[in-house]
């Protein structure tokens, strides 16, 4: 494979990446709906769900050119981690904070995500 071969599979793999964006935004979206279930087990294993869609955003967003979302989704995978390995019922408190830094995920990804589709 030349090197132009492989820089174009690489923006076929970025132009994927974005263009699955929308679709983790509703899966972040869901998960975390999800995690206002009744019972302590029950929000454990909807946190877990979540985690893992936050840390494949923290892990890949920087290799397809997001690095804000990367950062950002880092944070938010750190926190979760955290909150899960504490094994209990989210407080309130906790909840609005995790609210926050979901939103403010899903607002790095649409920033980066209107950027990229400015410049391809």
């Amino acid at each position: 494979m030349t090197g132009t071969e492989i820089e174009l599979q690489l923006k076929k793999l970025q132009l994927e990446f974005a263009a699955n964006l929308p679709n983790r935004i509703d899966e972040v979206d869901q998960y975390w709906s999800d995690t206002h279930c009744a019972s302590a087990a029950e929000q454990l294993f909807c946190l877990g769900n979540l985690q893992r869609a936050v840390h494949l955003l923290a892990g890949s967003g920087a290799s397809f050119g997001f690095p804000i979302t990367s950062e950002v989704a880092a944070g938010l995978d750190d926190r979760l981690q955290d909150l899960q390995s504490r094994g209990e019922h989210l407080s309130v408190n906790e909840l609005a904070e995790i609210d926050s830094q979901v939103g403010r995920m899903v607002r790095a990804i649409q920033a980066e995500l209107e950027t990229f589709r400015g410049v391809n």
